[in-house]
């Protein structure tokens, strides 16, 4: 057994746990429960966009919505560590749109709501993708997060068929929509519940990086593609990993490596790290720190690190740390870390 396996294996929430099927496939990209890593310029960034798409959808007020997109799609949409504040938009409107739905009103949602803003703003980029990605909570929904052998017959016609409407929404919308560098990501989705073929796959996501290169967005969707859940490897991970290092090279050097690598921590799939190498993880680790040299940043190099049961490397970004709360981890996650580097398990500030 790999030291990532044991590691993972002494955490009560594992990979099979949260994330890696259902919370993959409807917010995989930004999960409601690492919003908030303690009290930084970063997470109190984040929590502005999340509360400024709240008030906005409970004022239904698309024209704020609108703006904020917009803005967020400008070239300084970014946080303290690199991280999209586009694709914060975007995860925090789908979980409002997306309430009410759940196992027994699975056709739930703010129907309403997107109804209202097309006959407000029938061009928005915004409320287009929000549609579709509502159309595709409700197919998982019908679907359960369970493997295909385990899913009840019934559910497949309605999950089939709100896939293909969310296609359908994207595909009408493409001329407007796809101004916006989350329509590709929500496609590349699609195409992954569809289970269309891989040159089809690999032709949309060409056609998304070449348009969005630095939207990390559409290689975090290209890594659910590479699992091996939907008949993907190890090796595919990784190359994936590369390929978003190849298309960002130019203004990240290697450290896109580190930021796919550092999304499957965020989704908790630990078995999935063990494609990375890790002498090509350390430089893309450093080249990250480099950039974004801030306790976000850190917190989860440190993350990676206890993972692969590397103490020194873990040290290297824990002696960087200016603060002694960690927000989005678990308690054992963080002693199990500290003891691995040899530090007492005091600090824990969740």
């Amino acid at each position: 057994m790999s030291f990532i396996a044991k590691f993972s294996a002494m955490l009560t929430l594992t990979a099979a746990v949260f994330g890696c099927n259902l919370a993959i496939a409807q917010a995989h990209r930004a999960p409601i429960e690492h919003w908030k890593w303690g009290h930084t310029a970063e997470s109190e960034l984040r929590a502005a966009v999340i509360n400024g798409v709240k008030t906005a959808v409970t004022r239904g007020d698309f024209a704020a919505l609108d703006a904020l997109e917009r803005d967020y799609r400008g070239e300084h949409g970014t946080t303290p560590s690199g991280a999209s504040q586009l694709e914060l938009f975007h995860a925090a409107l789908d979980a409002e749109v997306g309430k009410g739905i759940a196992p027994g009103n699975c056709d739930g949602g703010a129907s309403d709501l997107l109804q209202r803003w097309e006959h407000a703003a029938p061009r928005s980029p915004a409320r287009i993708i929000a549609a579709a990605k509502l159309l595709d909570r409700r197919a998982w929904c019908h679907r359960g997060d369970g493997t295909a052998d385990e899913v009840p017959a019934e559910a497949w016609q309605p999950y089939h068929d709100n896939v293909a409407a969310a296609l359908s929404v994207l595909e009408h919308g493409r001329s407007t929509a796809s101004v916006d560098p989350e329509f590709y990501a929500v496609m590349e989705d699609l195409y992954i519940d569809q289970e269309r073929p891989q040159a089809e796959f690999d032709k949309l996501l060409a056609e998304a990086s070449g348009h969005f290169p630095y939207y990390y967005g559409i290689y975090y969707s290209a890594y659910r593609a590479n699992r091996p859940s939907w008949g993907g490897s190890l090796a595919a991970i990784d190359r994936g990993a590369r390929f978003a290092v190849a298309r960002t090279r130019t203004h990240d050097g290697t450290s896109g490596y580190a930021r796919v690598y550092w999304h499957m921590v965020m989704c908790r799939c630990y078995a999935d790290l063990e494609a990375m190498d890790w002498p090509t993880m350390k430089t893309a680790m450093a080249d990250l720190a480099l950039r974004y040299p801030v306790d976000w940043t850190y917190l989860h190099l440190i993350q990676l690190s206890c993972l692969r049961g590397d103490a020194d490397e873990a040290r290297r970004y824990f002696d960087q740390l200016s603060i002694n709360e960690v927000g989005g981890w678990k308690e054992n996650e963080w002693k199990a870390c500290r003891a691995l580097v040899g530090r007492s398990a005091e600090g824990f500030q969740g």
